[in-house]
């Protein structure tokens, strides 16, 4: 890109540079996992599947690094850049978040966590991250740390598993996993926090039928050590006429539920 064109705001990624011949899945593997990472939160901030396209916009060497920095070179005039950017700051703070807490952050789903303990392990060598050409107030450049690394590991990892329900709204549309299982995934109407759903293709037309509106899901509930609900192996999915309508048979233990506010 030219010097005297204004860059796009958009996401910088510094990778080490190994000191031999390596091969190219070094450097496209931890970009392919920071645009994933990317397209889950854009996905969980807008409660339905992301529309944007990531490309690799500038690449350069400096100080011994591999800088590549990503945009999306057709954002939608009618989005101010801190509404489009909102993947990239919701990254930069959770790994900042991550660097302290081994609890998910806000707008990650699970397997977004398990990205960024992956990207922040060695073997990835993901040196820092950071937003680049955009106004306002941003987070500092993140460095990838192996702090980050233990306490996402952590926070994706199930610490407890216990029968019960996941009061939520079904906000992503679900894939097929393991031959027979659904996937998809729930906000919770307490917090705004993710959880996973792994649902019996049986219950397909249930997930169509209730998609963006509040639910019920009934089945064994996966915990972190800090007792967030990460993942539910749901049995039933009931949608609420609205997400006050709770079931009877819920009962009080709709408090208790997904168990995840207050636990930063």
């Amino acid at each position: 890109m030219p010097h005297d064109v204004e860059p796009r705001a958009g996401l910088e990624v510094r990778l080490p540079q190994p000191r031999r011949l390596t091969g190219i899945t070094r450097f496209t593997g931890p970009l392919t996992e920071i645009v994933q990472a990317l397209v889950e939160i854009d996905a969980a901030h807008l409660l339905r599947p992301s529309d944007t396209t990531w490309f690799v916009a500038d690449l350069r060497h400096d100080e011994g690094d591999l800088v590549a920095r990503l945009e999306d070179p057709h954002p939608d005039p009618a989005v101010s850049i801190d509404d489009a950017l909102v993947p990239v700051r919701a990254l930069l703070d959770g790994l900042i978040h991550l660097r302290q807490w081994p609890a998910v952050p806000r707008l990650f789903m699970p397997s977004t966590v398990r990205r960024v303990a992956r990207l922040a392990s060695p073997q990835h060598g993901l040196r820092r991250v950071g937003a680049v050409g955009s106004a306002g107030s941003w987070p500092a450049p993140v460095e990838l740390c192996e702090a980050i690394r233990v306490n996402a590991d952590a926070a994706a990892r199930r610490k407890t598993m216990i029968n019960g329900a996941v009061v939520g709204v079904l906000s992503g549309a679900y894939e097929i996993v393991a031959g027979s299982m659904l996937k998809t995934r729930l906000r919770d109407l307490v917090d705004g926090e993710l959880v996973e759903g792994f649902v019996p293709q049986r219950l397909a037309e249930q997930l169509r039928d209730a998609w963006q509106h509040p639910v019920v899901m009934t089945g064994a509930i996966s915990r972190n050590a800090v007792g967030q609900a990460i993942r539910i192996d749901a049995h039933s999915v009931e949608v609420l006429l609205d997400q006050y309508s709770i079931p009877a048979d819920v009962g009080a233990a709709t408090a208790g539920l997904t168990g995840v506010g207050g636990r930063r």
